[in-house]
């Protein structure tokens, strides 16, 4: 899901760092242009607390189908 080679360093404070990254979901492959990922990395234990996907554009995943607003988010058991 998440593409090692496309993570920016967005912001770093307070112990955390947030990335943003191109996201890589094998349904969306076609519309990969119109969603960028963002997670939230705890720079002291170094583990993910939150990974986010959203849309920047219109999706067309299936046929006849249009998605406006896609929101992902992933907390990971234990974290938050």
């Amino acid at each position: 899901m998440v593409e090692a080679q496309t993570l920016v360093l967005i912001e770093q404070r307070n112990g955390y760092a947030k990335l943003a990254f191109v996201p890589r979901i094998k349904a969306m492959e076609k519309s990969r242009d119109q969603i960028r990922g963002a997670l939230l990395l705890n720079t002291q234990t170094q583990q993910i607390e939150e990974i986010e996907i959203n849309n920047t554009g219109k999706l067309s995943p299936a046929f006849s189908v249009t998605v406006d607003n896609y929101r992902l988010v992933q907390i990971p058991a234990g974290a938050g």
